[in-house]
């Protein structure tokens, strides 16, 4: 089952701690929220454009990876842009941004001891099939040089995602010759 999750249908909040905001692309349960910390994975996407602390999430593992922008300094370690970085819930991290320049990114949260998760960034040539290994994947379109690319039927616009249970493979199709994809599979739930 193929699901298109459009950008304009996020649902935004406020960050845990409150400074900034964030787009939730999808949550696990359906039921639990960020505020109430009950949830097993969530995935989301914040424009960062000022310099401060994240958000702490006790017991959770994170990764994280810019697909707008530059560079951010966590730590004084950069995150570079389309590179993931994984990193504990429970560090204190200090996110410097760079020259004044805001980065979007893209997130997954998850409770480590309960859920395993394989964050990949997929930069290839269209057309393309993923094999997929009939888990629960999402596809996040990050680049597409005509800002859009159809899968299984589906019309992406960057920004959008594909949340993908139970299939094999995908044929991923696009306009453009190179895409960046942002691949989510998550396993044990």
């Amino acid at each position: 089952m193929i699901t298109l999750l459009k950008k304009t249908d996020y649902k935004e909040s406020l960050w845990k701690n409150g400074k900034g905001k964030t787009s939730e692309i999808a949550i696990y349960p359906k039921s639990s929220t960020l505020k109430g910390n009950d949830f097993l994975w969530r995935i989301s996407s914040a424009e960062v454009n000022h310099s401060d602390w994240f958000s702490l999430f006790p017991g959770y593992e994170r990764k994280l990876v810019i697909w707008k922008g530059a560079e951010l300094l966590l730590n004084n370690k950069p995150l570079l842009q389309n590179i993931p970085l994984t990193f504990s819930g429970d560090e204190n991290i200090f996110c410097e941004v760079i020259n004044n320049l805001s980065v979007v990114d893209l997130g997954i949260i998850y409770k480590n001891d309960l859920v395993k998760i394989d964050f990949k960034v997929l930069n290839k040539t269209s057309p393309f099939e993923l094999s997929l290994e009939k888990s629960l994947s999402f596809l996040f379109l990050a680049h597409s040089e005509n800002d859009e690319c159809l899968i299984a039927d589906q019309h992406l616009m960057i920004g959008d995602c594909l949340r993908i249970e139970d299939e094999k493979s995908i044929l991923i199709n696009s306009n453009s010759i190179s895409v960046i994809f942002y691949h989510i599979k998550i396993s044990g739930i």
